[in-house]
């Protein structure tokens, strides 16, 4: 007897991507490829991107191409991920036009976003998603720029997840008009789900290993690299520092070297978190990372995360997501007037080795939390429970675009047939009008087999 093969769940998956020829400096690029070697077996998984060049070895496309393979064969599931960088505007409009899950890595953004999202009607659409009693509005209204914030793509989606806690928070705070669904009751539809690490080893360390501190923050005041070197100043200014930036900042951090006359500080402008894990890796040194930032922009992750998973001592700023993170495996810093006084005491208390660091505690809870897999294992039970929300998000949506296009056609219908009228006749009579009613009839007719060409079906 033969054996029947269970069609995959197909998903569609919306992500910059790293590039033989180009790497991204993205979240959603590091991420994807971390995810995707865990989820391909389970998931047939389409990568679209804003290029034209081959992902890998998974199957690729340019992301406008994707409504007219979703018409081919349709997918289950469009899944974004989606934060506050150039390389994701695609996303930002790309995630209206088909909802789907979106992964936030920020919910909070620098910007408005693209143009073509400025003038979004995305109430108006989620009020006719959820009934259909409503009107369509006049053609030529014109909506309010409105927050810099996610709550129009959080508004259009099926189920939103967030690599923040604190994000997740203020969504559920901000966002007050979404889409709704029958069977929506019991389901995942708003989740947190972290940053995944890879696997990361910890170093052994010898007491006769030399102190350093281990940096990979920006030179932007929320950053607080000014507060870290103040501190190692106060401190000595000769304490070895490794600091990661980008390459783009070079010149401004040696600047800010120099302001603080700090001697010993190694410049690598090669700012990723491969990079990363080979610092925290490193054997021979007593590492110690500084993981301060202090802004409702922007994240630590993946960085903060590989650090723990290292066992390293490790400083954050006692601000955002920093509650969710337990007291015992990290020194968190309160922002303010004392800031770098707090980092120059911790600094000197690891440096004397007074305060002992459970370094295989760190590394536990990291790998319990942030891993590859665990991370992968979760989307994927994320995913399948909202299977039936996604079927019946699939077929209302469709409903909702047939209106809409056929409101659109109806207008230009209407357009036409006025500038048709006044053009064969600009100047008659009650009486002549009346006996060219039939004329009239006919151009409409012959219009609408002309939007039937071309795809368009009343």
């Amino acid at each position: 007897m033969s054996r029947v093969t269970q069609r995959k769940v197909r998903i569609g998956w919306f992500s910059p991507v790293n590039l033989p020829e180009k790497t991204s400096s993205t979240l959603s690029a590091y991420t994807t490829d971390l995810l995707l070697p865990q989820l391909r077996n389970e998931f047939d998984i389409t990568v679209f991107h804003s290029g034209f060049q081959q992902y890998q070895d998974y199957k690729t496309a340019h992301f406008l191409s994707a409504a007219e393979q979703h018409s081919r064969d349709p997918f289950d599931l469009f899944f974004y991920q989606l934060e506050d960088h150039p390389e994701s505007n695609f996303i930002r409009q790309y995630c209206g036009v088909m909802p789907g899950a979106i992964w936030f890595h920020d919910f909070l953004f620098t910007s408005h976003g693209p143009e073509p999202i400025l003038n979004s009607p995305f109430e108006d659409v989620i009020e006719h998603f959820n009934s259909d009693t409503c009107d369509f509005r006049e053609r030529g209204h014109e909506y309010k720029e409105r927050e810099r914030s996610g709550i129009r793509e959080a508004g259009l989606s099926v189920l939103r997840v967030f690599s923040r806690e604190i994000a997740h928070s203020e969504c559920k705070r901000r966002v007050s008009s979404s889409l709704t669904f029958q069977e929506q009751e019991n389901r995942i539809l708003s989740a947190y789900l972290p940053v995944p690490i890879p696997d990361v080893s910890a170093p052994l360390f010898d007491a006769e290993d030399q102190f350093r501190i281990l940096f990979c923050g920006s030179v932007q005041v929320e950053h607080r690299a000014h507060k870290l070197f103040q501190a190692i100043a106060a401190l000595d200014p000769s304490t070895p520092v490794v600091w990661l930036c980008s390459l783009a900042e070079q010149h401004a951090a040696e600047e800010l070297i120099k302001e603080y006359g700090l001697s010993s500080v190694q410049l690598l402008p090669e700012r990723s978190p491969k990079k990363w894990q080979q610092l925290v890796e490193e054997r021979g040194w007593r590492s110690v990372a500084a993981h301060i930032h202090f802004s409702v922009y922007g994240q630590t992750a993946p960085y903060l995360q590989m650090s723990l998973a290292a066992g390293l001592p490790t400083l954050i700023s006692d601000f955002g997501g920093a509650e969710f993170l337990p007291d015992s495996l990290t020194f968190k810093i309160e922002p303010g007037q004392t800031e770098s006084s707090q980092i120059q005491i911790v600094l000197e208390e690891l440096l004397s080795k007074r305060v002992h660091v459970d370094s295989s505690a760190a590394a536990d809870f990291a790998r319990e939390n942030f891993s590859k897999e665990q991370i992968g294992r979760e989307l994927s039970f994320m995913v399948r429970q909202a299977l039936p929300v996604l079927s019946e998000m699939n077929a209302r949506w469709g409903k909702l675009h047939r209106a809409a296009r056929d409101e659109v056609l109806d207008f230009a219908l209407s357009v036409h047939l006025k500038r048709a009228e006044e053009d064969l006749f600009p100047q008659t009579s009650a009486f002549e009008n009346s006996a060219t009613n039939s004329s009239v009839t006919l151009a409409s007719e012959q219009l609408q087999e002309i939007f039937q060409e071309l795809g368009f079906s009343k």
